[in-house]
Formats: C-alpha cells, structure tokens, sequence
C-alpha cells in the first residue's frame, strides 16, 4: 500500500502544470490517430429507444429534494434514463467537419466513459435480462449478453429494489491522444461527471443510484466479458464503476425510515455465478485508431490503482467517517424544467465581463456543493468525502 501511495503521488507531482512548465504531453494534435468517439459492437443486435420521448415534468430544483414517487420502468422510461445522462445533445459543423456534444461533460469532448447496462429483469418484451452496451449514436441499446431464464428470475428476486445497474468503464487512450501523461487524471475526471449524470437523470424519473464499494475492477471485466470483446489491445478499458438503479421509492426516499443503501441489499450477488449463467453474443468492437502511442506514466497510474474486492467491514469503514451537512433543500417551484438545463449543459469557454448573480442563488450553488444526505449525488456515492472544494 505504502507503494502504491508512493507510485500515484509521484504521477500526480509529474503530471501537474507549473510555471516552469507543463506536464509530458504530444504536444500537437495527430488528427489522423484521433480515436473515435463512439464504440461500437460489430454482430451484435442493436435496441434503439423510440425518440423524441416526452420530458418528465420535473423542474431542475425539485431533484434535490426527496422523491414522492417513481416512474414504472419501461423502455421508454429506461431510453429517458440514458437520454438525459449520457445522450448526444447536438451536431455542431464549421466547414467539412463536424462533431457531436453529449448532456455528460467531458474533458477536451474526448469521451473516454463508455456505459454497459447489466439488466436483472426483462423490460418489456423487447429487452430482456442480460447486458447492453449504451451507444449515444443511436441512442440503443446493443445487446452483448442474455442471462439464463432461472438466473433472471433468482435476480428478479433477490433483487427486489434494484432492476439492474450500469458499468461505467474508462478508455484511456482517447485522452492520451490529446493529453498524453495526464490522460489517466482526465478518465477519472469524466467518469465522476458520468456518475453524476447518471445520477440526475434517474431523479427525474424517481429513482436512485448507489455505487458497489465492494465489487473489484477484474470481477466487472469479466461480467462485462471485455477480453473477449475487445482484441485490440492497444485500445482497453479499464472498469471504473458499477452503479445500482432502483426504482424503489423507499429506498430512493432518503427520510424513510426504510431505506438502506442499495448496496448492502445487493452485497450478496454471486458474480461468478452469473457470469457462469450467462450467454454471450457473437461480436467485437470497432476499432478507435489507426495507430497509437503508449504513454508509460499514465499506464502505471491505472495499474497500480486497480480495485481489489473489500470485505464488508472495508466497505462499512470507507463510509463511517463521511461527514454529512444538514442542509435544507432550497427549491424555487418556478425554477426551468430539468430537461432544459440538462440538455443545454455546455462547457464554461467564454465569461460575461460586469455580470452578477443574485447572493442567494451564489449561496444555494454552494450548499449543493457540500456532503448532504438530503442530495441525491451524496445518496449514491457510497464513500467518505475527502476532497475540497476550492473557489477562486
């Protein structure tokens, strides 16, 4: 552990910008290797959500304040789902080309995050129990994997809050491309970003989100079977992040005096097992570059930070020291629906010189800002908050 803390802390003190200068990089741009942006699984059967679907009726402040209810859990409700959190939300063109912005920000609009939707029960007749890769391009669903009928119906039941999860996974060299050592920092970076979006988008229909601590990184490779998927190994994901949603109001309720955190009811799922269980499709990923450099530093920095399986008393020790605000939920019942400020999300490039915000909407930013039960990102994160917040 000692080293590990030594390897990661000389990457960070190698990779940071100084005065005297920047941190290693390409130092231009190699538009002919730029990886792709879209990954997609060649063989296997494409689900695409019907569009345009109809925006909840949720206004932007009423997401962080307790849910009353929930939405069923339909294919429309699922395409909702991944519209608002991961989904494209324009086509901008200058000259020949032309390039696509997502409602999930990104470093350098690189995205390196892509999301596996694992189902434990049928949505429909049409998606049935398995595991799905979520393409933005056409806004579907494509199938990788389906799941025995009696492991279904054994995850139906154990199951009874969540209806599946979604496996967040970095590819490393989309930000290597532009980045170089610092790509490693940019993948962590955007999958907070995915997490918080997935977070968001399951609001507005009623749901939640919580994150497995106890899951290792190698047992969601081989959930998701990614050795098999993607032979080209200059181009690997590395997983990052395995998220429960639940549509259980209860659980979802952060003030009932029902709720458990989703992870300690799925504590008991056998991973081996439903890999054993499961019936994997024929295909392969595309290929994100022609060529590729490697970049050593940034390489190391994931390998040596590669999660292990935690006991459930590291997992209860992660979460006994996180410091929780009591805050009020602050909201205006006329504030602009969700969808809206969803979908015009946007990068901060150019800022209005002389312009002012009202105190209270400064304060009210700020206090989303701090560890809250009350808030629906500080329900789902799962472990103690040991990073602060700084204003310039």
């Amino acid at each position: 552990m000692v080293d590990a803390l030594a390897v990661i802390r000389e990457y960070h003190k190698r990779t940071k910008h100084s005065f005297k200068g920047y941190a290693e990089s390409p130092g231009f741009l190699d538009w002919e290797s730029q990886p792709n942006v879209f990954r997609h699984f060649e063989g296997s059967p494409l689900f695409r959500f019907p569009r345009p679907m109809a925006e909840p009726a949720v206004t932007y402040d009423t997401l962080f304040a307790p849910s009353a209810n929930s939405s069923a859990v339909t294919i429309k409700s699922l395409g909702g789902l991944f519209e608002y959190s991961l989904g494209l939300s324009a086509w901008k063109t200058t000259g020949f080309d032309s390039w696509s912005l997502r409602v999930n920000p990104s470093s350098g609009n690189l995205h390196p995050t892509e999301a596996y939707c694992v189902l434990f029960t049928n949505i429909e007749a049409d998606l049935p129990a398995g595991i799905y890769h979520y393409s933005p391009y056409w806004h579907g669903l494509e199938q990788l994997a389906v799941f025995d009928p009696n492991l279904a119906e054994q995850l139906q039941q154990q199951s009874k809050s969540a209806f599946g999860a979604v496996v967040f996974t970095s590819v490393q060299w989309r930000e290597e491309w532009k980045y170089g050592a610092r790509g490693f920092r940019y993948c962590q970076h955007d999958v907070g970003h995915a997490f918080a979006c997935l977070t968001f988008a399951a609001k507005m229909f009623g749901w939640q989100t919580q994150i497995d601590t106890a899951v290792s990184d190698e047992q969601l490779s081989n959930l998701l079977n990614l050795a098999s998927f993607l032979p080209n190994t200059d181009e690997p994901e590395s997983c990052d992040l395995l998220v429960y949603l639940s549509s259980d109001t209860q659980v979802a309720n952060a003030n009932s005096p029902e709720s458990k955190p989703l992870e300690h009811q799925m504590s008991a799922l056998d991973w081996p097992l439903i890999r054993q269980h499961t019936h994997f499709v024929g295909a392969q990923s595309n290929t994100l570059s022609n060529e590729h450099v490697a970049w050593p530093l940034s390489a190391k920095a994931h390998d040596i930070t590669r999660k292990p399986a935690m006991t459930d008393a590291a997992v209860s020790d992660s979460r006994s020291d996180s410091q929780h605000w009591q805050t009020q939920a602050d909201t205006n019942p006329a504030s602009p629906p969700a969808g809206q400020i969803i979908r015009n999300r946007r990068s901060a490039q150019r800022m209005q010189k002389g312009g002012t915000i009202k105190l209270h909407e400064f304060e009210r930013a700020l206090q989303r800002c701090l560890p809250s039960s009350q808030f629906p990102l500080w329900q789902g994160f799962g472990y103690a908050a040991t990073v602060n917040f700084i204003v310039f």
